[in-house]
């Protein structure tokens, strides 16, 4: 007999083994072994009641010292240690352009690149300070005093912005100055604004760039990167990522798929007729998780994409099987980080879905009923476990057969034997 201790970050340790012992009966262990994405992860969310100062997320970053901040519509701009939150509004000291926080981005220097609906500001966690950023195009206009709608970086540290039909990009200084590198201007507005491994996506509707900095010319390489299927749709792209070979485009008409190196597309629509389908045609945002899987967010929850059958599993508010549910179906934005994946909504803050720690810790039959035979050239026998149960005060009770009852007290290491020599119990064997 072998008993074995699971932990599932804060779950009960015994009703982990009552798990073990139904699944086992069953015939085989679902819950540890499911491929379904929300079998294998746990939720926990962070809204106003966890003081969170809104509920309107448009979009997280995770900066250089593990510190979550979200970009919040109407309230600031919020730095989560995964306890407490600190706000930066126009209201308080140091003080922001907005309240209308739309995007960010956080280099490996330590700064947080903030994209409001007044301009660009930039806060040093080093300093603790956030200030404005000011640029001047070469007719002496600001580029950094409208609305800053996206915000990234490319691989070789420069900030990318969009401003109305604009991208800028910026060389940054070690002293937190700026400089101009170029501007470009699109014939319609930038919809999306994302770093790939080529340079960065710059999307203005249907029409998709790649972008570099050209140093050695001072400006912006703008190349197009034609995907017909995304241009007959007649729709308009708000997201591009990058994941395994493939180039995953979301636009308000479904999902598209390009492999990057044979060219092959696909196309994801919803089906009402197909659970497996998309949630909704109308996609956000996409990211990779630690495990590789794709992620789809939609403003109907969101899409776990499944390769082996070119489908998706499906993560939505009040889905209550095995009792998991996001806050909110209306899904802005997606980030991925070691810890999991943040999940930003519209209407009811932000939530963090994480992998389950799994805990192990076996115990044998001496270990558990204490009957260790001091003759080590004698056998060992093995005794079968027939039940388990947690009292009220978190003691976990073990029934075997031939071995007594035992008991393990909560935070103890060691099981405490029960059995007809030194308790005067009827049968060494205990059923239920």
């Amino acid at each position: 007999m072998c008993v074995r201790i699971f932990r599932y970050g804060k779950a009960s340790w015994s009703l982990s083994l009552l798990l073990l012992l139904l699944s086992l009966i069953a015939g085989h262990v679902k819950s540890f072994a499911a491929d379904a994405f929300w079998q294998q992860h746990i939720i926990r969310h962070v809204g106003m009641r966890e003081g969170l100062p809104g509920n309107f997320v448009d979009d997280i970053c995770k900066d250089e010292y593990g510190f979550i901040w979200f970009a919040m519509s109407g309230s600031g701009l919020v730095r989560y240690d995964g306890y407490s939150f600190v706000t930066y509004d126009c209201a308080t000291t140091p003080a922001i352009r907005s309240n209308f926080v739309r995007a960010l981005a956080a280099d490996p220097q330590g700064r947080v690149w903030v994209g409001t609906d007044c301009g660009l500001c930039l806060f040093d966690c080093r300093t603790e300070s956030l200030d404005s950023v000011s640029v001047l195009d070469r007719n002496g206009v600001s580029l950094t005093c409208g609305p800053i709608s996206h915000v990234a970086l490319d691989d070789a540290g420069h900030v990318w912005f969009s401003l109305r039909h604009n991208v800028v990009c910026l060389q940054v200084q070690p002293d937190n100055s700026v400089s101009l590198l170029g501007k470009y201007e699109f014939g319609q507005a930038v919809t999306a604004l994302v770093p790939g491994s080529r340079g960065v996506y710059v999307v203005s509707f249907s029409d998709i760039y790649l972008c570099s900095a050209d140093i050695s010319r001072g400006g912006i390489s703008v190349r197009p990167d034609r995907r017909q299927s995304v241009e007959r749709a007649n729709c308009v792209v708000e997201t591009v990522a990058e994941s395994a070979g493939f180039l995953w485009v979301g636009s308000d008409a479904g999902l598209f798929r390009f492999d990057m190196t044979t060219g092959e597309e696909r196309r994801y629509l919803h089906s009402p007729a197909n659970r497996r389908s998309l949630t909704q045609d109308r996609v956000t945002d996409i990211a990779t998780d630690g495990d590789g899987r794709v992620l789809v967010a939609t403003l109907r929850g969101l899409n776990i994409y499944n390769p082996e059958t070119d489908d998706f599993d499906r993560m939505m508010q009040d889905d209550t099987e095995d009792g998991k549910s996001i806050c909110s179906n209306f899904v802005n934005c997606l980030l991925s980080t070691n810890q999991g994946v943040w999940l930003g909504t519209d209407i009811a803050g932000a939530d963090l879905i994480s992998p389950v720690s799994l805990d192990v810790t076996n115990f044998t039959s001496d270990d558990v009923c204490g009957h260790a035979t001091a003759d080590a050239s004698q056998p060992r026998v093995l005794r079968p476990v027939n039940a388990f149960y947690e009292d009220g005060e978190g003691s976990l009770w073990v029934g075997t057969v031939e071995g007594g009852l035992s008991r393990r007290r909560r935070g103890a290491r060691t099981f405490e034997a029960f059995t007809v020599a030194n308790h005067g119990m009827r049968s060494n064997s205990v059923s239920a």
